[in-house]
């Protein structure tokens, strides 16, 4: 019997494996660089990619019939019927079981925050995406979710102030990602004060509210960068802290670029795929990551 390798491969998602490289920020943010810590950051990615691909899976399964009328959606393996389900099942107990072994070469705080993630993406799945409020929580919570694991993995766990800015910047985020759902709907001509969208708490008549719920949790990831910059922490690990103040402002120009995006209907449902298709998004994080560099010397 033959295994549908690609479309298995497609319905992990590879693309949102990106998402895994936050496990690194708690080194990069600490200014940290034994070859060990780096390992066990790399085990911890892998461990975590293996876990997320398998919540994809299971996501995909229980959403198949009606992935099938979305636009977008309908071409997922599954609901294409290119993998047939019990190869997904099969693949996500696999996934698991290999995140768990990677796991276990590593602390065992480690072990319950992958836990954590899992049980978190399976009640998202089940119940929090059709709760308005608490979706974008738990979108931003998965990312938080992935610090925290960089952290426990390398012994170096980061400060408030990355779990603030990560967890807002994230905020931003989800609140884009559930306006793009509701602009496809209201451009198919429904009723903006019936429509809701399937599976979801928010209906079309709340665009402009997650807008600026965006917006506002991206000002709030910007402030955070401010006030760290004014904070004894960035003094010890910057020669020139004020250099970084660059930094919320390349954040917020780009977030203004997302959201105008997505209030014209111009942005995939998706902000991870729509950023690293994004030219502003590279341009901001190579400038980012200078300005970085000027401030440390």
């Amino acid at each position: 019997m033959r295994i549908p390798i690609l479309p298995f491969i497609r319905a992990c998602r590879p693309l949102h494996a990106a998402k895994n490289l936050l496990l690194f920020l708690p080194l990069l943010a600490g200014h940290y660089g034994k070859g060990t810590q780096w390992v066990d950051a790399f085990m911890a990615a892998a461990a975590f990619s293996l876990a997320a691909a398998a919540g994809y899976l299971l996501n995909d399964l229980r959403d198949a019939a009606g992935d099938r009328n979305h636009p977008l959606k309908k071409k997922r393996p599954i609901a294409s019927g290119e993998l047939a389900p019990k190869w997904a099942l099969l693949g996500a107990g696999a996934l698991i079981w290999g995140a768990g072994a990677m796991a276990i070469g590593l602390p065992a705080v480690f072990a319950a925050t992958l836990a954590g993630y899992l049980t978190l993406a399976l009640l998202y799945s089940l119940r929090l995406r059709a709760v308005a409020g608490l979706d974008l929580l738990a979108i931003a919570a998965f990312f938080v979710l992935r610090v925290v694991a960089g952290g426990a993995a390398t012994g170096v766990w980061p400060s408030p102030w990355l779990l603030a800015f990560v967890g807002a910047t994230a905020l931003a985020l989800a609140g884009c990602k559930r306006h793009a759902e509701l602009h496809r709907l209201h451009g198919e001509g429904t009723d903006d004060d019936s429509c809701q969208a399937p599976g979801r708490g928010w209906s079309t008549r709340h665009r402009s509210l997650l807008l600026g719920l965006s917006a506002g949790a991206g000002a709030v990831a910007a402030c955070v960068l401010v006030a760290y910059t004014q904070s004894p922490a960035a003094s010890l690990l910057y020669a020139h802290p004020l250099r970084l103040l660059l930094a919320p402002l390349l954040l917020a120009l780009w977030l203004a670029r997302l959201i105008r995006r997505a209030s014209q209907g111009r942005m995939s449902e998706d902000p991870l795929i729509f950023a690293l298709t994004d030219w502003a998004a590279w341009l901001a994080a190579a400038l980012g990551f200078a300005v970085i560099a000027w401030a440390s010397h």
